[in-house]
């Protein structure tokens, strides 16, 4: 988000107004990584929207999420599979090259489960709030 804002202004808007003023400039080739953000964090169909719903499946582990990632993700340029490690990796095109992700704990790393003792805690407290 924070990118494309700047992509934004910096590049299309100074350049939309030098033009709007008459002042000639070389025109600056620029890449958004929307598609990218996309990949990454878009509601639905997204590596973190994936990765939350297999959090709390039952059943949810680090091969569903890559595995739904492939089904999900197949259509987009920036999503690629694995082909070694193709049950616990893939790989994002991003602008500064394609980076790999292993995949191996990313449920158990990313599941906010209490101890049973905060569970407790909690249960006999007498805070409202809690």
């Amino acid at each position: 988000m924070l990118q494309s804002t700047f992509t934004e202004v910096v590049f299309a808007r100074e350049s939309a107004l030098y033009k709007s003023e008459g002042i000639t400039a070389k025109d600056i080739e620029f890449t958004t990584n929307n598609e990218v953000i996309s990949v990454l964090i878009d509601k639905g169909n997204s590596i973190l929207s994936i990765l939350e719903d297999q959090c709390l499946a039952p059943g949810g582990s680090d091969e569903k999420l890559v595995s739904t990632c492939c089904t999900k993700l197949k259509s987009s340029s920036k999503f690629v599979p694995a082909k070694l490690d193709a049950q616990s990796a893939f790989f994002v095109k991003q602008s500064i090259g394609t980076i790999k992700y292993n995949a191996q704990g990313f449920i158990f790393k990313n599941k906010d489960v209490l101890r049973p003792e905060m569970v407790e805690v909690v249960q006999v407290g007498k805070n409202t709030y809690m």
